[in-house]
């Protein structure tokens, strides 16, 4: 597998179709493995992303397939971000001390990755909503620079 340097930016861009997820999940499963994450931590951060273009997906894109999503994955100093960006109102984050509520009909994928990854903020856009994700860590020169 080729090694990323830390200082590529990768945009993923896919319509907003459910069939495209399991791409983007093998994307970004490259990336984090590349950057030097445990296996362990790249199937977390997998995992994140997934949760969160599913709910682009879902709830953020009022034309379905005509629609598209955003992905960007970057290194900012000792961490991974990634982007998920779609054209939907936007959403708060549950809190994080509220109890996991596993039998709740709806929003276990914000809490999970909420519990996954190092941070986690949403943002409205001129064009629609984008929640940004975190994690440190890997061996990438550049993520191993600021440790």
């Amino acid at each position: 597998m080729a090694r990323l340097s830390g200082k590529e930016i990768i945009e993923i861009r896919i319509p907003a179709d459910p069939e495209c997820v399991h791409m983007v999940r093998k994307a970004v499963q490259c990336i984090a493995r590349s950057l030097g994450f445990s296996e362990e931590v790249a199937a977390d951060i997998e995992l994140s992303v997934a949760e969160a273009v599913v709910n682009a997906v879902e709830h953020g894109s009022p034309r379905f397939g005509e629609d598209a999503v955003m992905i960007v994955c970057k290194v900012t100093g000792d961490k991974l971000v990634v982007d998920v960006e779609d054209k939907g109102p936007g959403f708060t984050l549950p809190r994080r001390n509220r109890r996991w509520e596993l039998l709740d009909d709806r929003g276990r994928g914000l809490k999970l990755i909420q519990h996954l990854m190092d941070k986690v903020s949403v943002c409205r856009t001129a064009k629609g909503c984008r929640i940004t994700m975190a994690k440190k860590g890997g061996n990438a020169p550049q993520l191993q620079s600021v440790r």
